[in-house]
C-alpha cells in the first residue's frame, strides 16, 4: 500500500514536471512565432517603404529629366537664336565691306 501512494505522488510528480516542462514547451515555441511575426511584419513595412522610396524616385528622376530636357530645349534655342544673330551680324559686316570695296574700285576707275 505504501508502495502505491509512493508510485503516485512520484506519477504526480512526473506528470507535473512534464506539463511544466510542455508549457515551457509551448511558452519557448510562442516566442519564436511572436517574433516571426513580427520580422515578418517588419519585413513587410521594409518592403512597403522600399516599394515607397523607390516611387518617389522615380518620380523624382522623371521630373528632374523632364526638367532638363526642358532646359535642353531652351538652351537650345538660345544657341540657335545666337547663331542667327552672329550669322545676320557676320552678314551684315560682309555685304558693307563689299560695298565699301566696291565703291573703293568704283572710285579708283573715276581718277
Amino acid at each position: 500500500m505504501l508502495n502505491s501512494v509512493v508510485e503516485k505522488v512520484q506519477r504526480a510528480h512526473q506528470n507535473r514536471a512534464m506539463a511544466t516542462s510542455g508549457s515551457a514547451y509551448v511558452d519557448v515555441m510562442d516566442i519564436p512565432a511572436c517574433v516571426l511575426s513580427v520580422a515578418w511584419k517588419s519585413a513587410a513595412e521594409v518592403l512597403k517603404l522600399a516599394a515607397a522610396d523607390r516611387d518617389e524616385l522615380v518620380r523624382q528622376h522623371d521630373a528632374e529629366k523632364f526638367s532638363m530636357r526642358e532646359q535642353f530645349e531652351k538652351e537650345k534655342v538660345l544657341q540657335r537664336e545666337k547663331f542667327e544673330k552672329e550669322k545676320t551680324l557676320q552678314k551684315d559686316q560682309f555685304e558693307k565691306e563689299a560695298a565699301a570695296a566696291k565703291k573703293k574700285v568704283e572710285d579708283e576707275a573715276k581718277k
